[in-house]
């Protein structure tokens, strides 16, 4: 117990440090108008690969008379297309994967041996379409896939003379489908805070700070990232041209220091950041079914669902969240039912005191009971991370976390705590270059 409350009053106590600290914040930390205002560009990206791979080995061994053998060569055909669309109207996307591999094995002694052949094959897709009715609140929101997979292994085996064959295949199948309507929207700011962050960094260099235009034109850049990481090979060459093109001035260039202390900036560990509300109300319907050497098998969920996320930017440096659903699912897998209720509940706040400092605090409630079985679990946490990063200085991170379990089965009760706690540092006596 007296270290764990040692580890609570170091946690308590490292955000007073922290605001000791020198470092680059924000001009205004209060005024969130621009994340008020921030919307989606209008944007699309996709990616098409083939792959192939032959690969193959063997090995042959004597020693004091005896001898072992082996060899392998296997084959792999493959293709995945990835495409998805982006505005403030709408979220599509569909990925396929398609894929054929082969194998071949041969091993033994003079005695004894096996060879073995593997054929396979499988198919996936999947797609979400997220899409505004109109310029109203409401949303529908649905997301679907299916995929099928073979795979037959043939083996040969010999013991002196004698030789046998078996024949051993899997077949699996499996569909997925949900569907529903929400109201209100969440949207991730981040693009608009890292834009941010680049006019912070250019004040400290001494040079004006990004216009309105300007930070709407960086954050729609920044919004699209991960497409510049899934197209190019070496994605930064094209997105840092396209984030400091705006703020370039012909009069008074950049100089290579003020680019690369500019680029530091995605570095910062901002978090995740959204705002906004939304109440989504959806069901949802997964099914499995395989063929294989036990016989068959086959698994069907059904699942309707109501949630709410709440995300509010208090300043630039804090955001709270409130989510939480309510869920009931049928549940049959061969032939045998069970219907379960769920409820989850989520409460965050994140506070990044300075660029380099950032406190994260989460209450949860996880609660569900199994019908059939007349079975309760209960569970809360309540826990505080810090992290802390001096460049060339030192990096701190301590965490405290503590949990609550309660489970009740017919009259049984099952009550226990657990907590965890930790504090890592790493700090920097001397380093120099000669």
């Amino acid at each position: 117990m007296k270290h764990f409350l040692l580890t609570a009053f170091i946690l308590a106590s490292l955000p007073l440090c922290a605001g000791a600290q020198t470092s680059i914040g924000y001009s205004d930390p209060a005024d969130v108008s621009t994340l008020l205002d921030y919307r989606l560009p209008d944007w699309s990206y996709r990616v098409w690969d083939a792959d192939f791979r032959f690969s193959g080995g063997g090995n042959d061994s004597r020693n004091l008379g005896n001898q072992t053998f082996g060899n392998t060569t296997s084959l792999l055909l493959g293709s995945n297309y990835f495409q998805a669309w982006e505005s403030e109207q709408r979220y599509w996307s569909i990925n396929a994967d398609v894929d054929g591999q082969y194998r071949r094995s041969h091993s033994g002694t003079p005695y004894d041996e096996r060879q073995g052949h593997d054929l396979g094959g499988a198919y996936r897709w999947d797609g979400t379409v997220n899409q505004f009715l109109g310029d109203g609140p409401f949303s529908v929101k649905m997301t679907g896939g299916t995929g099928r997979s073979y795979v037959e292994k043939i083996y040969e085996t010999r013991h002196l003379e004698d030789w046998e064959e078996s024949n051993v295949y899997d077949r699996d199948s499996h569909q997925r489908i949900s569907g529903g309507l929400a109201w209100g929207r969440v949207r991730n700011v981040e693009p608009m805070l890292r834009a941010q962050r680049l006019s912070e960094r250019l004040i400290a260099l001494g040079r004006p700070p990004l216009a309105t235009a300007q930070l709407h034109e960086i954050a729609a850049v920044w919004s699209q990232q991960s497409g510049y990481f899934n197209v190019y090979d070496r994605y930064g060459r094209f997105f840092w041209e396209e984030v400091l093109t705006p703020m370039l001035d012909p009069d008074n260039p950049l100089t290579a220091y003020e680019i690369l202390y500019l680029m530091d900036a995605i570095r910062e560990q901002l978090g995740t950041r959204r705002q906004g509300v939304e109440i989504t109300v959806d069901g949802a319907y997964t099914g499995s079914s395989g063929t294989g050497p036990l016989g068959q098998s086959n698994y069907r969920t059904r699942l309707t669902r109501l949630s709410l996320d709440v995300y509010r930017n208090l300043s630039l440096t804090q955001q709270v969240r409130l989510s939480g659903d309510y869920s009931y699912t049928w549940t049959n897998s061969n032939d045998i039912g069970r219907d379960r209720g769920s409820v989850n509940l989520r409460v965050a706040h994140l506070w990044n005191l300075t660029d380099r400092f950032r406190l994260d605090t989460a209450f949860a409630y996880d609660g569900d009971s199994d019908i059939q079985h007349e079975t309760r679990n209960q569970r809360g946490s309540l826990g505080s991370s810090f992290n802390i990063y001096l460049e060339d200085q030192l990096s701190l991170n301590a965490s405290m976390w503590g949990a609550y379990n309660w489970v009740e089965r017919a009259e049984d009760v099952n009550q226990s705590w657990n907590w965890t706690y930790g504090i890592g540092l790493v700090y920097h006596l001397d380093r120099a270059i000669f």
